[in-house]
């Protein structure tokens, strides 16, 4: 990562200034018939969610890209090695210590599925591929200062495909326009998430002395609901010649040492569900034991330890206990990036300003300051932002929190970017500020971007929000 008190220089960030003077150049008569140029490509490249099983929507892409610079890409990618390459020290960490342990809860039905993958606690090579949602404004000169990580999502993430779609798009489409406007912009797409992915899974492959690398896609394949991705992925990474099917995880069998779904055999599953997405379908009666054994064999991308993304996390790998097993650089990235965090419980603490408080008292009185979400969730769910809430609804919600100890955290509200982007209303072009949210992915290959965009401060696919195609300066 560079110097974090290096000055900027001319091909660190480009001002947001500029890109908005060059986008407001662009005629309307260009945005309308880019407007309906990008919803044709997201309808014909299956860029589509499934609020459940029975409606499908196109997922809005926004007409404005972002713009990162080089410089910006490696930093971001960076933060998000330096994260992943703590966590995965994390369950370790929990099994030496009792109170790290319940900051980072594992269900009585999970724990038998790690003694199994980690006899002994003894970890083999574990390759994940997770995302970093964070706040950033790329378009300032103190970019850096701006960074902040609000959670990690190291397994079962979601959406990949539509930055890949996305990206596409404003390669094909946006940065053409914007080129005109401005000639000085060049514009490329860098951020190819697909190709991670498989290189993650081909690298996991050779790691493991494996002779080829035949690859499951393991998704419920019972609901529609959610992102419509792998069977688009599986098309796209057969198109290059490589041995992809899409596989629900109750169908795999082992026979003979091997994974197998009908006729199709695996030695690689890349998945969607979370361990607790598995363990629902073994409730309802599904045979998991072959994705048990697949675990086992270390033959699951990402690993369990991508399971360990709680947002309790954030608190324990800025905590004392954490700082002698991380490097100097990983002790700064977090000291600069990852804002305050705990998991609500009976405790003295030291606040954001570093005084020890009672963190009951200071949660309670502390509303406009913080956020409350659960330690487990995702989606958005269950965040409660304290700047929305009345100060009674607040107490309430701490309250019922700390009755229920380890299951809720509260972090310090980070200030949330907005830009101004062009919209097509009844054939009338409008400038209409939407919020960002930034999901960074890093690979020792390369990084990628899920941008994210909406009209609230709490940004999900899930609830409404639109994706926004990446382009990078030469």
């Amino acid at each position: 990562m560079s110097d974090a008190a290096s000055p900027p220089g001319p091909a660190d960030f480009v001002p947001r200034e500029r890109v908005l003077a060059t986008l407001q150049r662009i005629p309307d008569d260009d945005w309308r018939a880019l407007d309906a140029a990008v919803r044709a490509a997201g309808a014909a490249r299956d860029v589509i969610f499934y609020p459940d099983d029975r409606a499908k929507r196109y997922i809005q892409i926004a007409l404005r890209p972002w713009i990162f610079t080089p410089t910006q890409r490696e930093y971001f990618r960076a933060v998000y090695l330096h994260i992943e390459q703590a966590s995965l020290r994390l369950y370790s960490l929990a099994r030496e210590d009792a109170e790290i342990d319940r900051l980072l809860p594992l269900t009585a039905e999970e724990r038998p599925w790690y003694e199994r993958a980690f006899p002994g606690g003894r970890i083999p090579h574990q390759t994940l591929f997770g995302r970093i949602d964070a706040t950033v404004d790329p378009g300032r000169p103190d970019w850096r200062d701006t960074y902040q990580v609000i959670e990690t999502n190291l397994a079962g993430i979601g959406a990949t495909y539509y930055s890949y779609a996305a990206g596409g798009i404003a390669r094909d489409l946006l940065a053409p326009a914007v080129r005109r406007a401005d000639p000085g912009l060049a514009l490329s797409f860098a951020d190819d998430v697909l190709s991670l992915i498989l290189h993650q899974l081909l690298d996991h492959a050779r790691a493991l002395g494996l002779p080829r690398c035949r690859i499951g896609l393991m998704q419920d394949e019972s609901t529609l609901a959610g992102p419509y991705e792998f069977p688009t992925i599986a098309g796209l990474w057969r198109n290059q010649g490589y041995t992809v099917s899409v596989v629900d995880p109750r169908a795999l069998r082992v026979v003979g040492g091997e994974l197998r779904a009908g006729d199709d055999a695996f030695d690689l599953l890349y998945r969607d569900p979370t361990l607790e997405n598995l363990l629902d379908m073994e409730r309802d009666g599904g045979d998991l034991s072959a994705v048990r054994f697949a675990f086992e064999q270390n033959r699951v991308v990402s690993g369990l330890l991508g399971e360990f993304d709680h947002k309790g996390a954030l608190e324990v790998l800025t905590s004392e206990r954490m700082a002698p097993l991380l490097s100097p650089e990983q002790r700064a990235s977090f000291r600069r990036h990852l804002p305050w965090t705990r998991v609500l419980r009976d405790l003295k603490t030291a606040d954001p300003g570093g005084r020890t408080v009672d963190l009951f008292e200071f949660v309670r009185g502390a509303r406009e300051r913080l956020v409350l979400k659960p330690n487990r969730d995702y989606g958005g769910a269950g965040v409660v932002l304290g700047t929305e809430t009345t100060q009674s609804e607040w107490e309430r919600r701490v309250a019922e929190a700390f009755a229920t100890p380890y299951r809720t955290v509260a972090q310090a509200a980070v200030p949330t970017y907005s830009d101004l982007y062009p919209v097509v209303a009844d054939g009338a072009v409008e400038w209409r500020p939407f919020f960002n949210i930034y999901g960074f992915s890093g690979t020792p290959r390369g990084m990628a971007t899920l941008g994210r965009m909406a009209r609230g401060r709490i940004i999900n696919i899930t609830r409404d929000g639109g994706v926004v195609g990446v382009l990078s300066t030469a």
